[in-house]
C-alpha cells in the first residue's frame, strides 16, 4: 500500500460498502506493508436471496492526492436464516456442523439424513417453543455422502420437493405387441408376456 509522500496522519483509508450501505471503515499511517483488516457486518445488510455486492472503497483523505491498496484476499463470514416454513433442503460440507432452522410452525419438522440414498435415517433434534408459538430447531449435521439434509415440517410429509412435467406419447401404429419383463431372472430367461395393443 502506497501514498503520495506526505505528512499526512492518517495517509491510508478503507471504506467497505455492502449492497450499496456502509459496512465498516478504518484508516492507518504508513504504505509498503501487509495489512489484516476485519469488520463487523451490520444485521440486515446481505441480502436473504441472491448475489451479494461488496465494494472496497478508499476514500479521500486531507493532504493525501492518490491512494493505491492492492487486496489479496476476502473472507466473509455470516449466518444464513434458514425459513422453515416449508421443506428445506441443506449441503453440508463441513463435519460437525450445528443449523437452526427458524419460522417453524407448532409441532416441529422432520430432520432426515440423506447424506447416503441407499440409508436415509432421522436424525436428533432439539426446538424450542417462542411466545408466539413459532419453533427453532436445531441438529447437528455430519460430514460425507452427498452432505444432504432435508428438513419436513410437520404437515408436509406428503408434499413433493420438486414437480416436473412428463410427456406420454402413443406407440407408433406398426407396433402390434409391447414385450413386458426382464430378459433374465437368475440365469434362466424369463417368460415375456404379450400385450396387445
Amino acid at each position: 500500500m502506497t501514498t503520495d509522500p506526505n505528512n499526512a496522519s492518517p495517509d491510508h483509508a478503507l471504506q467497505v460498502l455492502i449492497n450499496g450501505q456502509p459496512a465498516g471503515q478504518t484508516t492507518w499511517i504508513g504504505g509498503n506493508k501487509s495489512m489484516l483488516l476485519s469488520f463487523a457486518i451490520p444485521a440486515g445488510v446481505l441480502s436473504a436471496s441472491g448475489a451479494n455486492t461488496i465494494e472496497l472503497v478508499t476514500p479521500a483523505l486531507p493532504n493525501v492526492a492518490a491512494q493505491i491498496a492492492l487486496l489479496h484476499s476476502l473472507q466473509i463470514d455470516y449466518t444464513k436464516l434458514l425459513d422453515g416454513s416449508a421443506p428445506l433442503t441443506i449441503d453440508n460440507a463441513v463435519g460437525g456442523q450445528i443449523y437452526e432452522v427458524g419460522n417453524l410452525s407448532a409441532g416441529g419438522a422432520w430432520v432426515i439424513d440423506a447424506r447416503f440414498p441407499d440409508r436415509n435415517a432421522l436424525t436428533s433434534t432439539e426446538t424450542q417453543t417462542h411466545p408466539d408459538g413459532t419453533q427453532t430447531l436445531r441438529f447437528e449435521a455430519s460430514a460425507g455422502g452427498t452432505g444432504q439434509y432435508l428438513v419436513v415440517p410437520y404437515g408436509f410429509e406428503t408434499t413433493p420437493l420438486t414437480v416436473s412435467g412428463r410427456r406420454i406419447s402413443p406407440l407408433s401404429a406398426a407396433t402390434r405387441w409391447l414385450a413386458v419383463g426382464s430378459r433374465t431372472i437368475r440365469g434362466r430367461r424369463a417368460a415375456v408376456d404379450r400385450v396387445a395393443q
